[in-house]
């Protein structure tokens, strides 16, 4: 189509001015308004991502540190397995589009359903020694209970621009400096806030 290659913010402000049910006045505050909540959630999501990777790659040590520094296939399995122990949409909603069984619990339509990445990248029915961090872990982007982007229709459209974005800030930071977490940040943990974020401060001595 003719606006596919339009800035984000334009489409936005075309997007509302064919929607008859937005003012005209209004159009351009709706379009900036959602344009903030579109980088607040890419900024917010990004940030905690490579925050816990980073922390929990130091937590594991100098040598998990100096490998992903000149491994990058290495780097990626590490911040796979940050997205395992701290998926940043922790708790999904879902509402059933017809009635359906699931284990042996069924629901009928319209039911609304929490699904948590969270819980599923826990499972000890899934994984061995689940709240452990190992960037080898075998066929971990194959299991049905990795799902830190979600999955289906609503999968995260930011999911692969996220991933890009933090192995390349990662990996330029651990070229550019040797660090250590600071005992004061350890152990690793979450709290859920708008995202999944950390419990306390991350310490990094450079």
């Amino acid at each position: 189509g003719g606006d596919e290659r339009q800035p984000v913010l334009g489409r936005l402000l075309s997007a509302y001015a064919r929607d008859g049910e937005v003012p005209a006045e209004e159009v351009e505050l709706e379009a900036t308004l959602t344009l903030m909540d579109l980088l607040g959630a890419g900024h917010d999501t990004t940030a905690n991502y490579m925050t816990f990777a980073l922390a929990l790659m130091a937590a594991d040590g100098a040598e998990c540190l100096a490998r992903a520094r000149e491994d990058r296939s290495f780097l990626r399995q590490c911040l796979a397995e940050s997205l395992r122990l701290y998926p940043l949409g922790a708790a999904l909603s879902r509402v059933a589009s017809e009635d359906v069984t699931l284990g042996q619990h069924r629901f009928a339509a319209g039911t609304e359903l929490l699904v948590s990445p969270y819980a599923l990248g826990r499972l000890s029915t899934e994984w061995e020694v689940p709240d452990k961090f190992c960037p080898e872990r075998e066929r971990r982007e194959e299991c049905p209970s990795y799902a830190p982007f979600g999955g289906g229709r609503r999968y995260c459209v930011g999911a692969a621009f996220a991933k890009a974005q933090a192995e390349q800030v990662i990996g330029g930071i651990l070229k550019r400096c040797d660090m250590y977490l600071d005992e004061s940040s350890l152990p690793v943990a979450a709290r859920l806030s708008f995202t999944l974020r950390p419990e306390r401060p991350v310490t990094m001595h450079v």
